[in-house]
């Protein structure tokens, strides 16, 4: 961890990509001038208009998945299926949100889940997880399962995130679970 954050932090596109998209997607870090507004605008797709929570392209996302879900509360609407329904019009709401509510994805984990797998799926996802955490933690002696739980726990925070199912963060996600999986297993016996 310590050589990929030196990595990160040197290495100039990795910086801008990970460390001040991260800032700017969460709303942090927005005094910028009208110029660098404008230049992260376009290399991130982040609007600035105004520091509204429902003034964002995130919001749209979630809204629009949320919606998704309410048509298909018990099952969802299948797996990679947000990025054909958000099309739908009547998910529209909007004049000028509603052009930037579609995505592969929604931007959050559970909304992700909630749009695509529904409540099912969101209820099999967090007992799973919760298992594992819970396994984890009467383990916790061992500095693999312990290193394993904390990443798992960054990347179940609820902030804008990438899609669990086919993207870098998930592929991190998948692995550091396997790993905590296999761990856990093996003190068990």
């Amino acid at each position: 961890l310590f050589s990929i954050s030196i990595f990160i932090f040197v290495n100039p596109n990795l910086k801008e990509k990970i460390i001040y998209k991260s800032l700017s997607q969460l709303g942090l870090n927005q005094n910028y001038t009208e110029e660098e507004k404008h230049l992260r605008q376009h290399n991130f797709g982040i609007l600035f208009e105004n520091n509204s929570i429902t003034s964002n392209q995130y919001y749209a996302m979630y809204k629009t998945s949320y919606n998704i879900w309410l048509d298909n509360k018990i099952f969802g609407g299948g797996n990679k299926s947000y990025r054909k329904l958000c099309n739908n019009p009547k998910y529209e709401y909007d004049q000028y949100y509603s052009k930037i509510r579609c995505n592969t994805h929604p931007h959050s984990i559970y909304l992700q889940i909630l749009a695509e797998f529904g409540v099912i799926g969101l209820i099999l996802f967090i007992s799973l997880i919760s298992m594992i955490i819970i396994k984890g933690i009467f383990n916790r002696s061992n500095p693999l399962i312990l290193s394993s739980l904390v990443l798992l726990l960054c990347i179940l925070v609820p902030l804008p995130s990438g899609n669990i199912f086919s993207t870098w963060i998930g592929s991190i996600f998948w692995l550091n679970l396997g790993i905590l999986l296999n761990n856990v297993k093996i003190k068990n016996k």
